[in-house]
């Protein structure tokens, strides 16, 4: 049963794979990482400075491919908001921040970036309510009554819990800015964006098939559903799907349905399971077409994770061991954590099903999947029943997002 939460766990290398240092003293993951602590620190998130170690280490000759487990992490752990964060939301140390903001300023804004200093002093402020209307008030005494009437709007994102519709139907809010490429973003400006291969197996939950299907379309996604089927063909189908040519920007594998010691569970009598390392690695740099190799893949599997069997058989079966692991640009997300099952109610959704659904309509137009994990993991938090889900990134170099409502002409 696994209590571990608000837990982030690197590794310097994938399963099954070494870790090499050199003769100058440091090893080639404490390189890449030191260096982009010390670099993107005060304005990266600990995610992110992975995912910039990563970029890092792709070009290196001997492929390492960190990774990175984040255990019920509800929100984002940004190291320079140690020294601000934590008190801007009181009123005393706002006034001793401006007082001697040129000397905190200096120490991360190069001094001659005017334009770099008053993002940092409105990026400090909004990161608390109180501020930001206290800074709305600043705006409106020096006569910026459209630039406060603005930022008060900003202030309005909801704090309390989702309150959750029944409705099948959820609407997809639009994207305003298109983060797509470069190189701190995949990818993800084509119609269709990408492909979601969708499988359930529980008929109850129709309602939550359903509604994902819709969620995906709305963001540009091609959705292929398969209900009610074994796993020879839950098999066929990633196998198929893995060997064609890919031309989109990304690839989804949703399961929702029973499991239990790291499979899942096809339809039909007896014990008719597959685990989940076998299914993604089918989609593998070893396995997968060349041009899928680069694009990001992202599992979800909403199904119980309890244990059936001794420990030793669970150890074979993890996603984490026993294997050379070649999985690269992959996101692993559970509806929960290890030795606990998921739940469902009589209105046809999973409790994550439900906040992750509302989640990706209300947040997917400003934020990455990273930070929509973040945001279902705070929802769930608020449940009776603690789920406690996790998300697994295997040598993710950059953020995803999924930019619903902009694509680029091709």
């Amino acid at each position: 049963m696994d209590g571990t939460t608000r837990t982030f766990i690197c590794y310097a290398c994938a399963d099954g794979t070494e870790s090499f240092y050199t003769g100058n003293g440091y090893t080639l993951y404490g390189q890449a990482l030191s260096h982009c602590i010390a670099e993107y620190a005060y304005d990266l998130n600990l995610t992110q400075i992975f995912n910039k170690t990563c970029d890092e280490m792709s070009r290196a000759i001997i492929q390492q491919r960190p990774e990175l487990i984040m255990k019920n992490v509800d929100r984002e752990l940004i190291f320079f908001a140690y020294k601000l964060q934590p008190t801007m939301d009181k009123s005393e140390v706002r006034n001793i921040f401006m007082q001697n903001i040129n000397e905190f300023l200096s120490q991360a804004i190069p001094a001659d970036n005017e334009y770099a200093k008053k993002s940092f002093i409105f990026t400090e402020f909004n990161r608390d309510r109180e501020a930001c209307n206290e800074l709305v008030e600043i705006l409106k005494k020096c006569d910026q009554g459209v630039a406060a009437e603005a930022l008060k709007g900003y202030n309005q994102s909801p704090t309390d819990a989702i309150t959750y519709s029944t409705e099948v139907k959820l609407v997809v809010k639009d994207a305003q800015t298109l983060r797509s490429g470069a190189a701190r973003w995949f990818v993800m400006d084509s119609a269709p964006r990408g492909r979601v291969l969708l499988f359930s197996q529980l008929p109850e939950l129709k309602n939550e098939v359903d509604r994902f299907s819709d969620l995906f379309q709305q963001m540009y996604f091609s959705v292929d559903v398969h209900n009610d089927v074994k796993c020879e063909q839950i098999m066929a189908t990633l196998k198929a799907t893995a060997a064609e040519e890919f031309k989109k920007d990304a690839m989804i594998v949703m399961f929702i349905g029973h499991g239990y010691d790291d499979m899942i569970q096809g339809s039909g009598e007896g014990q008719n399971v597959m685990l989940i390392k076998t299914i993604v690695e089918q989609f593998s740099d070893r396995n997968c077409h060349p041009t899928l190799r680069q694009k990001p893949k992202v599992f979800v599997f909403n199904c119980c994770r309890d244990k059936k069997h001794n420990a030793l058989d669970n150890r074979q079966n993890s996603i984490e061991r026993d294997w050379m692991d070649d999985i690269t640009r992959t996101y692993i997300c559970y509806s929960c954590a290890e030795g606990i099952q998921a739940f469902y109610t009589d209105s046809g959704y999973t409790l994550f099903g439900q906040a992750f659904s509302h989640c990706i309509a209300e947040h997917a137009c400003d934020f990455s999947l990273t930070q929509l994990f973040y945001k279902t993991c705070a929802q769930l938090q608020r449940a009776e029943v603690q789920q406690r889900p996790e998300m697994y990134t295997k040598n993710i170099d950059r953020d995803l997002y999924f930019n619903p409502g902009l694509y680029k002409e091709k």
